[in-house]
């Protein structure tokens, strides 16, 4: 498959290619509606896939890049994000502790809306249960059961910007 132009964040998201990626993030396990549309659930399935792959999780995938190249894969060995990389940024960096600055934060919050309750991110819907996509705050995907837990209350304005 080729892509003509990168897909995803601060990206020339192209009709053919964003049904391209998400057609493969489907194969790896995520839950995209096949549309071509470059929505938030598509940049942070694609920043989840890039992370468990322990690749930047840059949220964009680029003609001839590393993200490209592992979603071609038939399967790939879905890594949890863990602070002990033995390769890729988790080897320099401690991901996991890593924090977005206060500039980044109300970056995100000019990009997104505000959502103090769960929901999911393909249908804008509050939602009551886990499912992959599920989304609370500026954005924010929640990754698994036990965070959900920790949100299915919501969260304030406040709780959003930190």
């Amino acid at each position: 498959m080729l892509l003509e132009d990168s897909v995803g964040l601060n990206a020339n998201t192209k009709y053919s290619d964003v049904i391209i990626i998400k057609n493969l993030l489907v194969k790896h396990g995520f839950n995209l509606r096949i549309d071509g549309i470059c929505r938030n659930n598509t940049i942070s399935a694609i920043r989840t896939f890039q992370s468990r792959m322990k690749l930047l999780p840059d949220a964009r995938v680029d003609i001839n890049g590393k993200t490209i190249k592992f979603l071609e894969k038939k399967k790939n060995n879905l890594i949890k994000i863990s602070p002990q990389f033995s390769e890729g940024i988790g080897a320099k960096y401690d991901v996991a502790t890593m924090e977005l600055s206060q500039a980044g934060v109300r970056l995100l919050a000019d990009y997104e809306q505000l959502r103090l309750k769960i929901y999911d991110d393909q249908t804008g819907k509050e939602i009551k249960h886990y499912t992959p996509g599920t989304t609370i705050g500026y954005g924010h995907l929640i990754v698994d059961t036990k965070e959900f837990e920790r949100y299915k209350e919501g969260i304030s304005a406040s709780q959003a910007l930190s």
